[in-house]
């Protein structure tokens, strides 16, 4: 067997090499790596470019690129560790252990560089990768989806542990826990990572306090040393105690010495030397205050007690993190307080006590001249471990940026730091706009935007007031390389000046790798959202320099379309779909008519303009745009380089001319909401299991005019209508037309009939369509419980279909037939559940997801909770009742445990539909934040690989690319051999279209739920069973639906 050579990367030797290494490799990647587009050397070259890479690695095996490691300085802003950003093993060479002989060579290169850890990013269904990752020291975050942490390199550095690994290889006796979930270790009442080692009689053990991300205590076979903490989370204010104990296990005694420091907000100063004799354990005792001061380390590390522990003159640095609670906290819903002058606005004071004991306290502020609030000063009282909400109402006379200092006081006597916030109010009127300076970055604000500027990394984020939505982040480098973190170090000095209707933020760093070279950009932002920004370098220094600046413009790609105006023409696509990745549109500005593009969004529309001189280069996500080599002399500037930004209303018409003709431009019509004049049918859809229903015809009109019209209703064939037509007279504003319908169906079968209500009048001509839904025939519904491979399930069967509903899998429905036809409508894993895709654990069927808004997973947290299941039987706002499966529970996770859940499973007799009913309680009286849905895993009667996916505009046949159409109202699923289809349905626009490469594809729908305290909330979805995607689409009435 051919030897097997691990280097550095050498690009123009390897470039090819490479290449070809990953054309080889796609089929090994979920959705896959190239997305289709072949890579070359030169977009190899390009590649490795534009990334920040500390070195890459090279496998060579008889002259073939055989395996790619690169290597970062941090990620995410840390810095002074490792980051392993991307990894391959080609096909042909897998199991000759090459991606571990690459990963232990970055493990060398941080020991070179003396950090102390690494990371690395993964997925949670990746069973090839993560065990390698877990025998080469890599721990699973707990709460991550998969963010792997590695202290190998600093245990090599610790000289406690440095003899055993001068007679050992870390790696050949490293013990790690193989298993294919997270790293949740507990010890001495500490979360850890635990690090073991043996090898013949001798053994080595590390533990890593998770808090501190560095070693609290080591274990050799001569001895035990740890510095414990007594409480991991004590409140602000309290003193902890700290243990220091010293096993000696030899036969020599040991001279031991401390010294400990504790980071801002931990007071502890503390020195002393002991004797431990053999055989002897001592434990040695301090306190540590946690003051007001403390706070996260800017790489979200825990503050710590560090103790540099001497035994017999050899050191080691124990830390003890420590995550403090503050007694008494607040926030402010909404978030960011944006009023109107003279308009009070509600603003919630929200109160969270970690206190053992009810408090009693007094909320009271001190407006400044201009601003009126009510309901304060108040006392009241916030339940131990409770929350509090008081609702205030606030009002500002004029526009203007004010301070409105809160102060929060216990009762006399009362053991409690009063706490002290300031709330600014931003009071802007229809066209204003405002900047302020808030700390380390600068906020701006029109009627529609809140645009935030950071001094700390230098992002623009652009933000949708109406919901708090970020609609883009902008952020720009100098390089190449373009380090991430370049000037994080140092961050940027920030000058806010309003003048002329604009607001401009300059800020400017200088660049960590390049002293003496600063980057400067000038934001400027007009109240219509209309940006500029200007980029270049000013040289401080004695030579001349020239870089680049690539400028990334992040969203969510995933949501509308996008416009490309090429030479060729225009493209109007779903930004889902093309392109998938730049590489697979031209990048050439001359093969671009105009130098934009635009990103309809589900409200406004997002959009770029650059220079004739910029490069489109690739992103990955969103746009990433560079500019023509800057040169800046010694001692002088730089040219600029110059984007213009549009967010607000509007198609990408619009945003063409707003980004085009700067500073001219046009706002464009307002949205149309309905026509002048309207004939509608009430309600639009229409529920009936009978042969005859009875609906509304109303007409009415916003105009003045009086005119005279005529309602002609049309119907398909086997719906008819009584009457067919209405002459209308003196059609006008306030004088409404209101008749009687009776709407009669030929036939029994479940089905949907179309109908649509014509208004014609003098001034337009207007069309309306309903429909009716024949939800089956009245049959009885039964539900039953059974017991199904030892596991509790339900079984509903009206008469035409059968569903089974498995509480403690998942949950989820894992099965759903119809009488007289072969084969399960639904694909389940029951009664275990497997990888799929990138994901672990994958039920399968219809399975339900809840978990806190801030975890990225596709599992949730339901299918760890006890699940009751009951009878139900509901009756709906049409007098349609419904039955079927009332799932319950009330999570014991930590972020969900006050969130009740409910989840109705419903049907009706003879019927093919199932009504999905999601329903979540806040138990709490302050508000709370969610992700709630479910994913769709169906057969009819194939595999999930047998599929074509599809909604509007949408298509997806089975094929080995990944895609996710997100923000949709609708998606649906065909077996196009038999035509069976599912299709579901909701009011909210969450469905998202899931094709997930080889593995098949599948349906979701996933909702943000913000829950106001004991507000209670409904998501609804209807999936219907149909014959041919013809009939699927009749169901998309549902849409329309309420409740």
């Amino acid at each position: 067997m051919s030897d097997v050579i691990i280097r550095p990367m050498d690009i123009d030797r390897d470039a090819e090499g490479i290449a070809a290494m990953w054309n080889a490799s796609d089929d090994g990647w979920v959705g896959t790596f190239t997305r289709g587009v072949p890579l070359t050397a030169e977009k190899v070259r390009e590649f490795e470019e534009n990334r920040p890479s500390m070195v890459v690695y090279v496998a060579e095996v008889d002259g073939e690129i055989a395996g790619y490691c690169s290597f970062w300085n941090g990620h995410h802003g840390l810095h002074n560790e490792g980051y392993l950003a991307l990894l391959n093993v080609s096909g042909k060479y897998q199991g000759r252990s090459i991606g571990r002989r690459l990963i232990q060579a970055t493990i060398e290169r941080s020991v070179q560089e003396g950090w102390q850890r690494q990371t690395l990013g993964t997925w949670s269904a990746n069973f090839r990768a993560v065990p390698t990752y877990k025998k080469t020291g890599h721990f699973w975050t707990p709460d991550s989806s998969v963010w792997m942490q590695n202290f190998i390199p600093g245990a090599l550095q610790m000289p406690l542990a440095r003899p055993f690994f001068d007679r050992h290889d870390w790696y050949t006796c490293y013990v790690p826990e193989l298993t294919q979930s997270e790293d949740d270790q507990q010890w001495e009442g500490l979360r850890v990572f635990t690090q073991r080692w043996r090898a013949g009689d001798e053994s080595l053990t590390i533990w890593i306090d998770r808090e501190a991300r560095a070693p609290v205590a080591v274990e050799t076979d001569d001895l035990q040393v740890a510095a414990l903490i007594g409480e991991i989370e004590p409140l602000v204010g309290q003193e902890v105690p700290l243990r220091w104990r010293v096993i000696n296990k030899s036969d020599e005694p040991l001279a031991v010495r401390v010294d400990a420091r504790g980071d801002t907000g931990l007071t502890i100063d503390h020195r002393e030397e002991w004797t431990v004799a053999p055989g002897e354990t001592v434990v040695r005792k301090a306190r540590v205050k946690v003051t007001p001061e403390i706070r996260l380390d800017d790489d979200g590390n825990a503050p710590s007690v560090r103790s540099i522990v001497s035994v017999n003159g050899r050191e080691v640095e124990l830390f003890s993190g420590v995550r403090a609670r503050k007694p008494l906290s607040l926030d402010i819903i909404p978030g960011n307080v944006a009023l109107r002058p003279g308009s009070a606005d509600e603003v919630r004071i929200q109160l969270h006590s970690e206190m053992d004991r009810d408090l009693q306290v007094t909320v009271q502020c001190a407006p400044p001249p201009g601003v009126a609030v009510e309901t304060l000063p108040q006392t009241v009282t916030v339940p131990a471990r409770g929350h509090v909400s008081l609702p205030v109402q606030i009002a500002a006379a004029e526009e203007g940026v004010y301070s409105l200092p809160l102060r929060v006081a216990g009762k006399e006597g009362e053991e409690l730091r009063p706490l002290n916030e300031t709330l600014t109010l931003f009071c802007l009127d229809v066209g204003g706009l405002l900047g302020h300076r808030e700390g380390s970055s600068v906020r701006l604000e029109t009627d529609m935007l809140r645009v935030r500027v950071n001094g700390h990394s230098g992002d623009i984020v652009i933000e949708s007031k109406a919901d708090d939505r970020q609609l883009a982040e902008v952020s720009a480098r100098i390089g190449p390389p373009y380090y991430a973190g370049e000037f994080e170090r140092n961050g940027f000095s920030l000058h806010l000046t309003e003048a002329g209707g604009r607001a401009t933020v300059h800020l400017y760093a200088e660049a960590a790798h390049e002293p003496g070279l600063f980057f400067h950009q000038e934001f400027t932002l007009t109240p219509i959202g209309l940006g500029v920004l200007r980029s270049y370098l000013e040289n401080r220094t004695t030579q001349p320099v020239t870089r680049r600046v690539r400028t990334n413009i992040s969203h969510n790609d995933r949501e509308g379309y996008v416009a490309l105006p090429l030479v060729r023409g225009t493209v109007c696509a779903p930004a889902n779909e093309f392109p998938v990745t730049w590489q697979e549109v031209t990048r050439d500005p001359a093969d671009y008519a105009e130098p934009w593009t635009a990103w309809e969004k589900r409200d406004g529309v997002l959009a770029v303009a650059w220079e004739d001189t910029t490069d489109l280069v690739d992103n990955g996500r969103g746009m990433a745009l560079r500019s023509v080599e800057l040169s800046a002399p010694a001692g002088g500037r730089s040219s600029a380089m110059q984007l213009t930004l549009y967010a607000g209303p509007g198609d990408w018409c619009i945003a063409r001319e707003m980004v085009l003709r700067h500073p001219g431009g046009r706002l464009g019509d307002p949205p149309a909401v309905r026509r002048p004049g309207l004939a509608r049918v009430e309600p639009a859809v229409i529920f009936t299991p009978a042969d005859e229903v009875d609906a509304r015809l109303r007409v009415d009109t916003v105009s003045r005019r009086s005119m005279d019209g005529r309602v002609t209703l049309t119907t398909d064939e086997g719906l008819s209508v009584d009457p067919a037509t209405l002459d209308v007279a003196g059609l006008v504003d306030g004088k409404d037309r209101d008749e009687a319908l009776r709407l009669t169906l030929a036939g029994s079968d479940p089905g949907v009939w179309r109908g649509t209500a014509h208004l014609s009048l003098p001034m337009c001509e207007e069309r309306r369509d309903f429909a009716v839904v024949r939800l089956g025939d009245g049959r009885p519904v039964q539900v039953e419980a059974e017991t199904r491979s030892g596991q509790s399930v339900w079984v509903m069967d009206n008469g035409a279909t059968r569903m089974v509903v498995a509480p403690g899998f998942g949950p989820s429905v894992i099965s759903w037939t119809r009488h007289g036809e072969e084969g399960d409508n639904l694909y389940s894993f029951f009664p275990e559940p497997r990888g799929f895709s990138w994901t672990y654990p994958w039920f399968g069927g219809i399975h339900s997801i809840l978990q806190p808004v801030e975890f990225w997973g596709n599992t949730g947290y339901l299918h760890l909770e006890s699940i009751d299941g009951e009878p139900v039987e509901a009756r709906d706002d049409r007098g349609i009742t419904w039955r079927g499966v009332r799932l319950s529970t009330r999570p014991q996770k930590r972020e969900l445990r006050d969130i009740a859940v409910q989840i109705d499973l419903l049907t009706v007799g003879g019927s093919n539909v199932l009504k999905y009913i999601y329903r979540l309680t806040n138990l709490r009286a302050t508000e709370q934040t969610v992700l709630a849905g479910n994913i769709v895993t169906a057969a009819l009667g194939a595999t999930p690989d047998a599929l074509v996916l599809w909604g509007e505009n949408v298509r997806q046949e089975p094929g080995p690319f990944s895609a996710w159409i997100d923000n949709q109202r609708w998606g649906a699923l065909t077996h196009e051999p038999t035509g069976r289809t599912l299709i579901m349905v909701g009011k909210q626009s969450n469905v998202v279209l899931n094709n997930t490469g080889k593995d098949g594809n599948t349906l979701s729908a996933m909702q943000t739920v913000r829950l106001s305290g004991h507000e209670t909330c409904e998501l609804v979805w209807y999936l219907a069973l149909v014959d041919d995607d013809e009939m699927a689409r009749r169901y998309l009435v549902l849409r329309d639906v309420e409740g």
